[in-house]
């Protein structure tokens, strides 16, 4: 799946960069320039970030809260 339209970038791409201690928003950017364009992508980014650097969620972050 394309993550970044503007720099033609993949979830898989962006994963394997993260997994190489690409692990920020800033770190990406100034490696592949992504995020830096339009912003369409910034809310994906952020959610592959948090996958990659927490790999075992707890499931009762997705409960609703009173």
């Amino acid at each position: 799946m394309i993550v970044c339209e503007c720099k033609g970038l993949t979830e898989v791409g962006i994963r394997n960069l993260i997994r190489e201690g690409w692990n920020s928003m800033p770190l990406l950017e100034a490696a592949t320039g992504v995020g830096g364009d339009c912003g369409g992508c910034w809310q994906e980014l952020a959610r592959l970030l948090a996958e990659e650097l927490d790999p075992f969620p707890d499931p009762r972050d997705d409960l609703p809260t009173n």
